[in-house]
């Protein structure tokens, strides 16, 4: 099923290039995902209060998070698709002395790595097998079921399948996940959003509560329906069993948001979806 979805995926992106041409142009080529529908997904993002302060780790740009400061009694940090950049992992460990398990298996592991540092060279994926690690895999294997864990995860696209997948005793392992959703601008496809997207939501977000929204400028934008939204965003979430969430909706920009490039920030347009959904 995991490469099935996959060779879907690539040859979904390979269409791309024409889609957006086609988009920029005012025209959806394909059966568009109905409005209400789209909408309600996209007002599911939206972070609500919480009761204690955020604070920012890893890097001022690019790869830095805001997450509460309960994270400071964060066990485990599993960290697929690191990259050559561990910043985030490293604050932690600094902070907090919190060990992490790095998976990529698109990188060698780094000599200069601290020893609290696990390096796996799998790819996360949906299920085990050969490449892969799935994420129920990575805590057995070491143990964490009884740990507190935070995942943080950007693996480019392939979030949805592991949300897809993942059983709702592995998510429920997590204490925190911060996330990175990639590609919301194929939500507008009736299709790929029923079939990937919006069970890997669904399956989120019967446990988890985001606390906190940042849109990643470099993912550009879409506009349907009367509204304009990221393409790439940033998650915090926290489990719904976490005492500290509170009812309404956080403020947003942060004061701690930092811009993840040079462009100008973009904003998630929350109350403009929200009177849209009401019309």
């Amino acid at each position: 099923m995991a490469f099935r979805i996959m060779r879907y995926y690539d040859n979904v992106f390979k269409r791309a290039g024409l889609v957006r041409l086609a988009q920029s142009l005012g025209r959806h080529p394909e059966k568009l995902t109905p409005k209400e529908q789209l909408l309600s997904a996209l007002y599911k993002l939206r972070p609500r209060r919480f009761s204690s302060e955020l604070i920012r780790i890893g890097s001022s740009g690019d790869g830095g998070y805001l997450l509460p400061t309960e994270v400071s009694e964060v066990e485990f940090v599993i960290s697929p698709g690191v990259g050559n950049s561990v910043e985030f992992e490293l604050d932690m460990l600094k902070r907090f002395g919190t060990s992490s398990i790095l998976i990529d298996k698109s990188v060698n592991k780094n000599p200069d790595w601290p020893p609290e540092f696990t390096f796996e060279s799998r790819y996360l994926g949906a299920r085990n097998q050969q490449e892969f690690l799935d994420l129920g895999g990575i805590i057995d294997k070491y143990t964490l079921s009884r740990k507190k864990i935070l995942l943080q995860m950007d693996i480019e696209g392939f979030e949805y399948e592991v949300l897809m997948r993942s059983s709702k005793e592995t998510l429920n392992s997590f204490d925190y996940i911060v996330l990175e959703l990639h590609d919301l601008n194929f939500w507008i496809r009736s299709e790929l959003f029923n079939r990937f997207f919006l069970p890997a939501i669904e399956n989120l977000f019967q446990d988890f509560t985001p606390i906190h929204f940042h849109a990643n400028s470099a993912g550009g934008t879409t506009r349907i329906y009367g509204v304009t939204f990221p393409n790439t965003v940033e998650l915090t979430l926290v489990s719904q069993t976490h005492a500290g969430i509170q009812d309404g909706y956080a403020l947003l920009p942060h004061t701690l948001d930092k811009k993840n490039t040079n462009l100008p920030e973009i904003q998630m347009p929350f109350e403009e979806i929200s009177k849209a959904l009401t019309c």
